[in-house]
């Protein structure tokens, strides 16, 4: 592992980091002020801050501080928690990284050691269990605030952030491992991530495009089951109108399940592909090229419901190499309330 800190060149061998001459990356004489500093175990990353820079193994986690060489001071600021190789991203004045007790954050790890709540996935850790040992790398996505890690089972996960608080976590399928990633900006100040891959031989782009090299990009969700403030109240479910927010044209297909799938009832009657037609805007409000004519800023497709219980999961589905992005922003359902089962 390397980094760059307070003009030092640190490079990590095993269990020793050592550091070059200061403002001499080539240089790696003790007279030049290069050094070695020693923390037991082997180095899993280095996370650079303005003030401190952090040593990870898989064990334990080290701050060094100080200004030079003259005056490093290592200290061990956390106990039996580190992170594993290549997935610690520096996120502000944070640190989010993957560790034997899920994904989690190096501020909020300080604050509460290594218990599991203080994980930022505890709520899919079965799913981030199942993947220990098949990571990867790692990177920050700033314009999407987003922390991805990758696994050699062609996925990853995607942490999403607004400011300080956790809005959601997405597993995700690329179709190939990805085995490094580099996220920057290029000559026109744009965020793009680059990325190469153990099989194909080639360096891909991602978020660029509508389909995986040629190929559909299929996406899914299935929703809570939502019984509209009456958990024992049957409803009559008659339509769902969406909201959904669509950069060009796409479709969607869109079917449900009734009273936690219960084969009392027949599921999913009345499923439909929805086209998806929105992205207008107002004039001269509007970037040129980026938005639609004769078309709602925002769509509202309507799906037909049939079928009486107490609660209803939605779950819609893509799978397409040609369409735009779409985003789901909301959903109304309208039913009839019945009677209370007892």
């Amino acid at each position: 592992h390397v980094i760059e800190y307070k003009s030092h060149l640190f490079l990590s061998f095993l269990g020793s980091a050592q550091q070059s001459g200061l403002g001499l990356p080539y240089s790696w004489s003790v007279i030049a002020g290069a050094g070695e500093l020693a923390v037991g175990e082997p180095i899993t990353g280095f996370v650079g801050g303005s003030a401190s820079l952090t040593f990870l193994t898989e064990g334990k986690t080290f701050t060094l501080y100080g200004s030079s060489s003259l005056n490093w001071t290592l200290t061990q600021s956390v106990d039996d928690i580190g992170a594993f190789a290549f997935t610690a991203q520096s996120i502000g004045n944070d640190t989010m990284m993957l560790t034997n007790r899920g994904i989690q954050r190096l501020q909020t790890t300080q604050n509460y050691g290594d218990f599991g709540y203080a994980s930022v996935s505890q709520l899919i850790q079965p799913l981030i269990t199942a993947k220990r040992g098949l990571q990867t790398c790692s990177t920050t996505l700033k314009t999407r605030n987003q922390y991805r890690v990758f696994f050699s089972d062609n996925t990853a996960v995607t942490v999403g952030l607004t400011g300080d608080e956790l809005n959601g976590i997405m597993p995700l399928d690329y179709g190939l491992p990805v085995t490094c990633v580099c996220t920057a900006e290029d000559a026109n100040g744009n965020e793009v991530t680059w990325f190469a891959s153990s099989s194909g031989g080639y360096v891909y782009q991602d978020n660029s495009g509508t389909s995986f090299d040629g190929e559909p990009i299929t996406a899914w969700i299935r929703m809570p089951f939502n019984n509209l403030k009456g958990p024992r109240v049957r409803k009559r479910y008659r339509s769902a109108v969406l909201e959904l927010a669509v950069e060009e044209y796409s479709e969607l297909n869109v079917t449900y399940d009734l009273g936690y799938g219960t084969l009392d009832v027949a599921q999913g009657i009345g499923v439909l592909d929805q086209q998806l037609l929105a992205g207008g805007g107002y004039w001269e409000q509007f970037t040129w090229d980026q938005f639609t004519w004769d078309a709602q800023v925002v769509g509202n497709p309507r799906v037909t419901l049939s079928g009486v219980e107490k609660n209803i999961s939605l779950m819609f589905y893509s799978s397409r190499d040609q369409d735009g992005a779409h985003t789901l922003q909301g959903v109304t359902i309208n039913h009839s309330s019945l009677r209370l089962e007892r």
